[in-house]
């Protein structure tokens, strides 16, 4: 594949892997729901969307929020999706003792709306100049909060590195196999935006949790993000 590719295995390794061992840290003792939300929280988010200097105060400039190892900056949103399994009555039980239960079969794949009613979340107003680009609503808030409970549109949503290589184009949240095009899946999508005040991305995450996000019909859970070395600027591919 590497050589396909036509990539300098010894390089990539040398930059990827410090970023990979990072992000990856604690990942693989992961084994239920319960630890899958405190990776999330006390691991994962911690390093992805630091807003703090080495020194440990807060940075003013959002241009150097959401850096990895020094150099590695997310680009764009931090992208969670799952696939979820439907919930029927036990089938084909033999023996008839699971008859009264409910299955979660693998191969399934559920489309409905989901999540459970949480009227007592305090969800933030937004304030003005909270982003330099524009100003949001509550209600428009309240409908990105809720957003992942349902199946994501298929296709791009966000801009993308257009002439990216198809190979790896698939790799973005909303590439053709991620979106479920073609392939007959359906994804839950919650996107996190580096430019949000961290206080915001712990809220929503809690959000998250406490509408139970995550639970028996989940049947994996898929990260994305972008990272660049903005030292060096931004790629631009020329033909």
């Amino acid at each position: 594949y590497s050589a396909f590719q036509h990539e300098d295995v010894t390089n990539r390794y040398v930059i990827e892997s410090g970023l990979s061992t990072v992000l990856a840290k604690g990942a693989s003792d992961i084994s239920n729901i319960a630890e899958t939300w405190d990776w999330l929280n006390t691991t994962l988010f911690p390093i992805v969307f630091n807003q703090k200097d080495t020194r440990g105060m807060p940075l003013d400039d959002k241009l150097e929020w959401s850096r990895v190892l020094s150099y590695n900056t997310l680009v764009g949103p931090l992208f969670i999706e799952q696939e979820r399994s439907e919930r029927a009555m036990c089938k084909n039980d033999q023996s008839e003792i699971a008859e009264d239960m409910f299955c979660y079969d693998m191969m399934s794949m559920d489309d409905k709306p989901f999540g459970r009613e949480v009227p007592w979340f305090q969800i933030t107003p937004p304030k003005g100049g909270e982003y330099k680009s524009a100003n949001i609503t509550m209600k428009e808030r309240i409908e990105y909060y809720n957003r992942p409970f349902a199946v994501a549109a298929a296709g791009p949503e966000l801009r993308r590195l257009r002439n990216m290589a198809p190979t790896y184009q698939d790799r973005l949240s909303g590439g053709e196999s991620s979106a479920g095009i073609g392939d007959g899946s359906f994804y839950y999508r919650a996107m996190f935006f580096p430019n949000m005040e961290y206080s915001l991305l712990q809220e929503r995450l809690q959000y998250l949790y406490e509408r139970e996000w995550l639970d028996k019909q989940t049947k994996h859970i898929t990260i994305y993000a972008t990272f660049l070395n903005v030292e060096m600027g931004r790629p631009r591919l020329q033909s």
